[in-house]
């Protein structure tokens, strides 16, 4: 297990600039096409085949190597919602006004 963490953490930065760069553009509703664009951009330089649907998100149909014919789905909001998201952190809250991605975490009352 020790070495898959390993493994993760070499990704970490990667990961953090991904998430900077969507937090930074955040786009409200089910028409994200700055979003979809830097997720297709992203996937192709993989070498994946992306699809994007414009009210619906970007797939990729990847296929396995096991042959045990399951299929499996990863599922993420890429929605910002109508909010001003208010931080200190490092990096810019958003070009949008009055929009963030503040992680779908439910706001404390007051």
């Amino acid at each position: 297990m020790h070495g898959q963490n390993h493994q993760m953490e070499d990704y970490l930065p990667i990961m953090m600039e991904h998430r900077r760069r969507l937090h930074s553009r955040p786009e409200v509703g089910l028409e994200l096409p700055e979003t979809h664009r830097y997720l297709r951009t992203q996937l192709e330089s993989l070498g994946l085949s992306p699809e994007v649907h414009p009210a619906g998100g970007v797939t990729v149909r990847m296929n396995g190597t096991s042959g045990s014919g399951r299929v499996r789905i990863l599922r993420a909001d890429m929605d910002a919602l109508p909010v001003e998201e208010r931080t200190d952190l490092p990096y810019p809250r958003g070009d949008v006004q009055r929009a963030g991605r503040p992680c779908k975490r439910p706001a404390p009352d007051g």
